[in-house]
């Protein structure tokens, strides 16, 4: 019988925690019970008022059809040390296509859970976790893109983007204004 790898343990515990602090939000001071209830008002309120956000970089660019940029995921958390996120991002298909998503140099040895990118309906999905939670600013993921036809879109977080820290509960940071693309 093969012992497992030490380097497998970390892995397998790594996306067991990860997967449980984006599928689930439990206070310390409420009961786990079978029955499907929502997390008190006064928690999400908070996690408004806190200082990280995320956004997208830059603001605005141009791309030619059939040429390749790409556009940054980044993330500014002051106190927090941040373990994870599920980014959910949306833009018009018919404009650009995702060609790929890749992470970014803020998260210390990231492990990707999910990179999925739905080009048909123009959304995309990339979960990514680390060992090594740490605060601060830097970039989480970089979307390389592929202008499509002459147009605009926005690509944006949607509102279920979540990014978890260590020691919180729920998402810990306001998604800020999307990214224009102009495509030539």
């Amino acid at each position: 019988m093969d012992s497992a790898n030490p380097q497998e343990w970390k892995i397998s515990i790594l996306c067991v925690t990860v997967l449980l602090a984006l599928v689930f939000t439990i206070d310390s001071t409420q009961k786990i019970t079978s029955s499907n209830t929502t997390p008190p008002l006064k928690q999400e309120q908070e996690a408004i008022v806190n200082s990280s956000r995320i956004y997208l970089l830059p603001k605005e660019l141009v791309v030619k059809a059939n040429k390749e940029t790409t556009v940054t995921i980044t993330i500014d958390a002051p106190e927090e040390k941040i373990t994870g996120a599920e980014l959910k991002i949306k833009f018009d298909p018919t404009v650009v296509k995702i060609v790929d998503i890749l992470y970014g140099d803020f998260l210390e040895k990231p492990t990707i859970f999910l990179n999925q990118v739905d080009n048909k309906e123009g959304k995309a999905i990339f979960t990514i976790g680390t060992l090594t939670p740490k605060p601060g600013k830097g970039n989480l993921a970089h979307l390389k893109i592929l202008g499509v036809k002459e147009g605009a879109t926005n690509i944006s977080l949607a509102n279920e983007t979540k990014v978890v820290a260590l020691g919180k509960t729920g998402n810990i940071a306001q998604t800020e204004a999307s990214s224009i693309v102009r495509v030539q």
